[in-house]
């Protein structure tokens, strides 16, 4: 008894004829029903009652057909078992992300991730966008999450969404979401930014509009906690700070004239990327996309939108 002959007698009670079955399988009707007459001597039992119309399966051979299609189902699942588990990739993607990005995605990245490659590695390193720019060139990143960052000839950009910065203050500033203010009524507010090779400040820089920066502070957490002192203002997005306004710990007014807003996008190297790059990349998009669609990712409108 062989498989090939399970599948033949399957195939024949289905059908009801040698010739059908033959028609199917794609083989000669003389070699399936020696296929059929070797099983019922190897078993010792009639299969099959042969008539002029066809062939009529026996209550025994109804039972050996039972057997045959749970043997053939446990072998097709042995195949998909394995196919499943040759195509788990085992390797690791290194990913660079700015750590206000790194608070919203990481660990539900990490868990989507994980859901459609288990055996995969991953690691995230924070940083601003000049310096992820300049690991994944040396080849220390796989991909990099990004904002509005200087064109390089050497990284692919996929844009993924667009938000907007708002000017935020303490909560004695009494700025209203009703009250968009312009860049130019604010040239005599104290402000706190990051340095120039931040992404955010390069963005606000370009309007050449003349600003009152007091402060330059690279980590946009020590950032908030200056605005929330009183001490001075400045530009952030209202994913980072929807809780502080909704706390009363800060208020915020969007800008006009020009309106601030800056894209996030994923960057590689024109390198050829690794399929667990290539998945990873897919993933984080397909994360982005969900939050946006379900507000998670306050005043942010998907690029393809």
């Amino acid at each position: 008894m062989d498989i090939v002959q399970l599948k033949t007698l399957i195939r024949v009670a289905e059908l009801g004829s040698l010739n059908k079955a033959a028609d199917q399988l794609r083989v000669a009707q003389p070699a399936l029903s020696r296929q059929i007459r070797l099983l019922e001597e190897e078993l010792g039992a009639p299969l099959f009652v042969r008539h002029g119309r066809g062939m009529v399966i026996t209550p025994i051979g109804t039972r050996v057909l039972q057997r045959a299609n749970v043997i053939l189902n446990e072998i097709d699942a042995i195949f998909k078992e394995v196919s499943s588990y040759r195509d788990q990739l085992d390797g690791k993607v290194v990913v660079g992300m700015p750590p206000t990005i790194g608070e919203m995605i990481a660990i539900p990245l990490t868990r989507a991730l994980q859901e459609v490659q288990p055996l995969m590695t991953f690691r995230y390193t924070a940083g601003f966008g000049g310096h992820l720019l300049d690991w994944m060139q040396r080849g220390d990143l796989d991909l990099a999450i990004l904002y509005d960052h200087r064109p390089m000839k050497s990284v692919q950009r996929r844009n993924i969404l667009t938000e907007q910065l708002f000017l935020v203050g303490a909560a004695e500033k009494k700025y209203s979401i009703a009250q968009p203010l312009t860049l130019a009524e604010l040239s005599k507010e104290p402000l706190v930014l990051p340095g120039p090779r931040h992404s955010m400040r390069a963005l606000i820089d370009n309007f050449g509009i003349p600003l009152n920066v007091k402060f330059e502070v690279e980590a946009l957490v020590t950032i908030k906690d200056l605005v929330i002192s009183g001490l001075c203002s400045s530009f952030l997005p209202m994913s980072y700070i929807a809780k502080d306004l909704n706390a009363g710990l800060l208020t915020a007014a969007p800008i006009y004239e020009p309106m601030l807003e800056r894209t996030l996008f994923v960057a590689s190297t024109n390198r050829i990327k690794s399929r667990e790059t290539q998945i990873c990349e897919e993933v984080l998009i397909q994360l982005v996309s969900k939050m946006v669609s379900a507000g998670e990712w306050p005043c942010a409108r998907l690029a393809w939108e």
